[in-house]
């Protein structure tokens, strides 16, 4: 098993920027949806971060949908 962590991409090297990472959780049996997300920095020092019980969905697309459109609101707030 590989373990895999977070790297700078090869352009960060010249700019300042913010990476920005979402992922959803989606139970087949019950129909719940967790969505958690990340904000790092060019250096990697995470600058935000949380995570949220969503609406009931039936689909893994809608799911990993409600969690980019919950993790931007709560970029914005």
């Amino acid at each position: 098993m590989t373990t895999m962590s977070w790297q700078r991409p090869h352009f960060a090297l010249h700019f300042a920027y913010l990476k920005y990472n979402f992922d959803a959780k989606f139970d087949v049996n019950t129909n719940q949806v967790n969505g958690g997300w990340v904000i790092r920095d060019h250096e990697g020092t995470s600058k935000a971060w949380g995570s949220s019980l969503l609406k009931l969905t039936t689909s893994p697309l809608e799911a990993e949908t409600q969690a980019l459109l919950c993790s931007l609101r709560q970029t914005w707030i």
